[in-house]
């Protein structure tokens, strides 16, 4: 991956979270975190994965965020200094869910190892 891509994708991570903490309003106890961007090499898209949490909560959260795209998008465009914007597409970052099974599960095994180390 090329410096500048990099640099765009730090850029869009950045400004992207910042934007979408600050003005877009989400159903009470939820939380969107931006994660990681991938911009394409010719720099006309980029596809920006969110962590949403809790989990009950991320379809419903997904799907205003995404009906919020165009207007994140003309507010992301104000703070790039580049000829053109990325045309941002939201997908949802299926590692932090997965991250949060295993933490799960794990807590489960303590558990039962901690019931049997009494018996």
């Amino acid at each position: 991956m090329s410096h500048r891509i990099e640099q765009v994708n730090s850029l869009i991570q950045r400004d992207l979270g910042t934007i979408i903490s600050r003005t877009l309003e989400f159903p009470s106890g939820s939380f969107v975190s931006v994660g990681q961007v991938k911009t394409s090499p010719n720099l006309k898209s980029a596809e920006v994965l969110v962590t949403i949490t809790p989990k009950e909560m991320s379809e419903q959260v997904f799907e205003y965020l995404q009906k919020k795209t165009g207007f994140l998008q003309r507010e992301l465009a104000k703070g790039l200094t580049m000829k053109f914007s990325p045309r941002i597409e939201f997908k949802i970052d299926k590692g932090g869910a997965q991250a949060s099974r295993i933490e799960d599960l794990l807590d489960e095994i303590a558990e039962e190892d901690a019931r049997y180390k009494k018996q």
